[in-house]
Parts: structure tokens; C-alpha cells; sequence
């Protein structure tokens, strides 16, 4: 009998140490030392802090306000202008990489629908032309022009107002890159002066 209930015990305490279907494995000791490993993923970090990289009084980058320049909102693109206005200001050798990309987004905007976009446009353009190298802003003189007429033939009579200040910013900033265009810019612009003279306050 005591054969017995030994075997008996011992089948019985077997069957407690298996673990169930559908049950958990039993936690580790409470007293046991646990070990974590850090992984570490080149080019992934939890906060982006632009290391390296120019940025102005808000930690926004070249990319980050190009594309901001694309936003549907008019506050954000004219928030655009002025950050992009702080960077050049800040780092002005940025234009000696970035001139091309710089320009070629922003003469678009000579003819946004809004005025502030516009006028932060021109804001931002009185303060980095001076900036600008002459020789390496040649290239770039045809696209303005372009820009420029279509501003200021523009059926909005707000737009074609505005193209003036833009003209008369670049006629006294640089005025041997606009000199060859003269013939045809400065008939437009006597044109618009007297209608706007014309037109009712």
C-alpha cells in the first residue's frame, strides 16, 4: 500500500509540471536578473534633430521650406517665405549650392492668388538679392523675366499692381542683368503705371 500511494504521488506531481494546452509558460523568477539589448537601425532616430543640416530660427531645413512652399494653405506658404528669408539671412553661403532650386520654386509665386503670399514673397527677395551673386544669378535673369511679364499681364489687376514692386526691386539690385530687357519690360511698365494712375482709389 505504501508502494502505492508513493507512485501515486509522484504520477500526480508529473502531472502538475506539464504545462496545459492553451496555458502560459510559468514567468521567470521574481528574483531572477532580466536583460534587455538595445537595437540600433542606422538612419532612424525618435527625434529627427536635422544634425548636420542649415536651418533657421525654427530648426527648418531648405527641404523642409521648399515644401512647405507647396502647401494649399496661404499661412503656410507665407510662413514659407519667411523662414526661408531667416535661413539665407543666417547661412547666405547656402546660395552657392542652392541658388537654382531656390529660384526656380519661388518665381512661380510672382502670380499666387494671395496678396500675402506675394507680398511675403517680395519681402523675402528685398532681403536676399543683395545676398546673391551677380555672375551665378545671370542664368536665372530669362526665368525671372518670363515671370515677371506674366505678372504683369496677368488678369488680376492685383497681380499685375504687385509685379511692379518685384520689377522695380530687381531693376535697382541688379540692374546690368536687366538692362538687355528693357525694350519690352519698360513698356509694360509705363503701360501698367498709367492705369494704375487711371484706375479709381
Amino acid at each position: 500500500m505504501v508502494k502505492l500511494k508513493v507512485k501515486k504521488n509522484l504520477i500526480e506531481k508529473k502531472q502538475k509540471k506539464r504545462i496545459k494546452p492553451g496555458s502560459r509558460r510559468p514567468l521567470a523568477s521574481a528574483t531572477g536578473n532580466l536583460k534587455s539589448k538595445v537595437l540600433n537601425i542606422p538612419g532612424q532616430s525618435i527625434v529627427n534633430d536635422n544634425k548636420g543640416d542649415l536651418v533657421n530660427s525654427r530648426n527648418l531645413t531648405l527641404k523642409d521650406i521648399l515644401q512647405q512652399l507647396s502647401h494649399y494653405s496661404e499661412n503656410v506658404r507665407k510662413d514659407a517665405f519667411y523662414g526661408l528669408k531667416d535661413l539665407i539671412v543666417r547661412h547666405p553661403h547656402i546660395l552657392e549650392n542652392h541658388l537654382g532650386p531656390i529660384l526656380e520654386k519661388i518665381f512661380g509665386f510672382l502670380t499666387d492668388e494671395e496678396k500675402d503670399v506675394r507680398h511675403a514673397l517680395l519681402n523675402c527677395f528685398t532681403a536676399i538679392l543683395p545676398l546673391m551673386d551677380p555672375t551665378s544669378l545671370t542664368p536665372f535673369v530669362p526665368l525671372f523675366i518670363v515671370y515677371v511679364k506674366s505678372a504683369m499681364t496677368h488678369i488680376s489687376g492685383a497681380i499685375r499692381k504687385d509685379s511692379l514692386g518685384f520689377f522695380d526691386l530687381w531693376v535697382e539690385t541688379s540692374p546690368p542683368l536687366i538692362l538687355q530687357y528693357s525694350h519690352y519690360l519698360l513698356i509694360l511698365y509705363i503701360y501698367l503705371l498709367e492705369r494704375i494712375q487711371a484706375s479709381p482709389t
